[in-house]
């Protein structure tokens, strides 16, 4: 699996942009996308801009292209959930695996 930074690199690459224009076009600092893409981690709500001005779901920009489009909207509905939402739909979830 790839990771988010790389998934970002190339989504990059494919749209013909690059970190600064990105970083500007989320209302960032040039160097945002750029930082990023070496150490820091953005927030869920940066994350969300960049995979919207990307025209990516989030699950695509975090664990990269899947074929599997029932898992792609699993994680997009998973990741608009509250922690307790994400607590209680987890424990659904081992309780249909187990059967």
């Amino acid at each position: 699996m790839q990771n988010w930074r790389e998934n970002l690199n190339n989504i990059m690459k494919e749209r013909g942009t690059n970190a600064r224009r990105v970083s500007l076009s989320i209302g960032k600092s040039e160097d945002y996308v750029t930082k990023l893409l070496k150490l820091n981690t953005p927030s869920i709500e940066a994350f969300s801009d960049l995979a919207e001005h990307l025209g990516v779901s989030l699950a695509s920009l975090y664990y990269g292209p899947t074929s599997d489009e029932l898992t792609t909207q699993l994680i997009d509905e998973f990741s608009k959930l509250n922690e307790e939402e994400k607590r209680y739909a987890l424990k659904i979830l081992k309780g249909f695996s187990k059967t």
